[in-house]
């Protein structure tokens, strides 16, 4: 070949080159990165078109190559014995769950409690061993701000165990029965937990669509604890994204390996890792979601010697990554920070976060108002030592939305705080009542958001530990006596049927607003009520009790430490304000509400008495708000009765 020609090809080869890298870099700069993929995903998903969402999935995957896991099945594994039956803060906390609970004194996290969007609470508790299984995993649900649970999941299985961390997340408001509930889990088939995988299960609330799987395994002579599961759910509901952190440590638990984040866009059926090297022995992470900048924040405890431990804060995208930022938050020599906890508030932008920690066994925590830029000193809220476990937890809007808990040893009592940051001045001390919290199991507290009020919760394990104990605060009963006037048999000292009673529970000073509500039957037979509360603060009330045909009664309550009233409107008339009430019994001295007020307008007049006359004349049988006497006729007799109380111009009397 001569040069001229070798010259002709060496141009052309040049000039193919520079347009195949021209448009190499074309096509690169046409292809939206893994984040701006989520966002088009998740826009599809929350507009319903699953179709596109679906693709975009599939190029999320794609784009994410060898770093995607396909959930493996843990098929074989488990047996499901969901049918299987169960054997203010309240002076005696409620029982979710009677038995022994999993107890290993480097493993701790084994219970978990969550408030869902379709206002449940949600139970988790790791009960380790049984006759018939090395771990089960059981999880409750309550419809009734904890005063009753319902099991939803029990999951045995030959694995032992170790960690577990819930998450409850809703793909659809509306549809309560859309709820899902996740328990990730760590778990080994050997009693030591040596080599444990990271795994999960999930099923809706009401016990159905129940699957899972594992979604990774540690390197050969190590083991993942300390799981702490995340999502986005507070910002989406079909396009929620599910997230979760361990720690891979060697099976002796000496020696930090890294740490693990997980992420699913297709609830747990895919998962995409990352792994953060930070070159120290990092342990303990407790991690949370971060609406802006749609990251990651990991709470570890950082250890430079036995006696020299510190809180570094990780931050990392929510789209896994192993780059990450770390910032220190304590810092000093001689000093043992450990066991940190984690909480953002989940709302857009991130304004506030909170990690509370023990220092030398003493509780603490440290704060920031501008979104993780800058951190807080640390306040102290203990200074006596004894703290083997703290905890911490948020809700997104209203007053005094954090809530700090912690379990102190010497006397196996929990304390909780509540309040706004630098302000955690609302002070329950020993609201386990004397009830030993173990301090094998760490307690988790949650912050409930009642209709914009604020409430602390709790589930610890007593002492063994034994049993799952749940308690909050505005917890409160009222133990009534009570009869009605037009119900209530002179003859049998009964009421002819049993009746509902409402109870409106005031605040004591005026304009008198309404705090709490409540609907109880009255027993016919003992004319006793007990009445339950959930947003019922340690302070006065007044309370009104009313039927639908009767004039309400109100009463001044007086607060009660324990959360526990007892109102008698039968035998003491003086107990209702004014005296409201007409004798219905001489001989025994008994009080009923007045009967009548068929419109509830708060007072007995020809109104009332001509609906009665109209379902008299009408002969009107069976159940009427009409039949005052509970006989199952509208008649003259209930006509008279209303026409008596009319006469006499009876009507509500209340504070001025």
């Amino acid at each position: 070949m001569n040069t001229k020609n070798l010259s002709t090809l060496l141009f052309c080869t040049i000039v193919a080159s520079i347009f195949a890298f021209a448009a190499e870099l074309s096509l690169a700069q046409d292809v939206p990165s893994v984040e701006e993929l989520s966002k088009l995903h998740k826009h599809a998903l929350e507009s319903g078109d699953e179709a596109t969402a679906k693709a975009i999935e599939a190029d999320i995957l794609n784009a994410n190559g060898n770093a995607v896991i396909k959930t493996r099945s843990i098929e074989g594994q488990y047996k499901l014995d969901n049918n299987e039956p169960e054997g203010d803060w309240l002076s005696q906390d409620n029982k979710i769950y009677e038995g022994p609970l999993n107890s290993a004194s480097s493993y701790k996290r084994g219970v978990d409690l969550k408030a869902g969007e379709d206002n449940n609470l949600y139970a988790a508790v790791n009960t380790g061993r049984s006759e018939f299984s090395n771990g089960n995993i059981k999880v409750y649900r309550s419809s009734d701000n904890g005063r009753t649970w319902d099991r939803i999941l029990n999951l045995s299985t030959f694995y032992y165990i170790s960690s577990i961390s819930m998450l409850v997340e809703s793909k659809n408001n509306s549809i309560p029965d859309s709820t899902r509930i996740y328990v990730f889990y760590t778990s080994s088939n050997s009693s030591s937990f040596d080599d444990a995988e990271l795994s999960y299960v999930t099923t809706r609330r009401n016990s159905t669509g129940f699957s899972g799987g594992i979604i990774a395994s540690p390197s050969a002579g190590n083991e993942f604890t300390s799981v702490s599961a995340l999502s986005d759910g507070a910002f989406y509901s079909s396009a929620t994204y599910l997230g979760v952190v361990c720690n891979e440590v060697s099976n002796n638990l000496a020696t930090s390996q890294n740490i693990r984040y997980f992420n699913s866009i297709n609830w747990g059926a895919n998962w995409t890792g990352a792994t953060l090297f930070t070159g120290f022995q990092d342990f303990n992470p407790s991690a949370a979601y971060k609406s802006s900048g749609d990251s990651v924040y990991i709470a570890i405890e950082r250890r430079f010697s036995f006696s020299d431990r510190h809180i570094r804060l990780l931050s990392t995208r929510f789209t896994p990554t192993s780059s990450f930022f770390t910032r220190a938050i304590t810092s000093g020599s001689g000093i043992d920070y450990e066991a940190p906890c984690l909480t953002i508030k989940q709302n857009s932008p991130t304004d506030s976060m909170m990690i509370t920690s023990l220092k030398n066994s003493n509780a603490v925590y440290f704060y920031s108002t501008n979104g993780g830029n800058s951190w807080s000193n640390e306040s102290v809220l203990s200074f006596n030592g004894g703290v083997t476990a703290i905890y911490c937890s948020s809700s997104a809007s209203g007053n005094n939305p954090f809530t700090i808990g912690w379990n102190q040893s010497s006397n196996g009592t929990l304390n909780l705080r509540r309040g706004s940051l630098g302000n955690i001045t609302n002070v329950f001390n020993n609201v386990n009542n004397n009830n030993f919290a173990s301090t094998w199991v760490d307690p988790v507290c949650l912050t409930i958001n009642t209709s914009g009020l604020n409430l602390s919760a709790v589930v610890y394990a007593g002492s063994g530990p034994q049993d799952l104990f749940f308690d909050q605060e505005a917890n409160s009963v009222l133990y009534l006596n009570v009869a009605f006037q037009g119900l209530y048999n002179n003859v049998t000292n009964q009421l002819n049927r049993q009746d509902t009673i409402k109870v409106y529970l005031r605040n004591a000073t005026s304009p008198y607003s309404i705090v709490d509500s409540s609907s109880a039957y009255v027993d016919r037979y003992t004319l006793y009520s007990t009445v339950y509360f959930s947003r019922a603060l340690n302070e006065n009330h007044y309370v009104e009790v009313k039927t639908k045909n009767t004039i309400a009664a109100w009463s001044y309550l007086t607060a009660d430490p324990d959360n526990q009233i007892y109102l008698d409107l039968l035998r003491n008339n003086s107990n209702t304000y004014g005296n409201n009430v007409i004798l219905i019994n001489n001989n025994l001295g008994y009080f009923g509400l007045y009967s009548g007020d068929v419109n509830q307008d708060g007072i007995i007049d020809g109104t009332d008495t001509q609906l009665i006359d109209n379902d008299a004349n009408a002969f009107v049988i069976g159940y009427s708000v009409q039949d005052l006497d509970g006989d199952n006729f509208v008649d003259g007799t209930d006509a008279l009765l209303a026409g008596n109380n009319a006469f006499n111009f009876i009507s509500v009397i209340t504070p001025p």
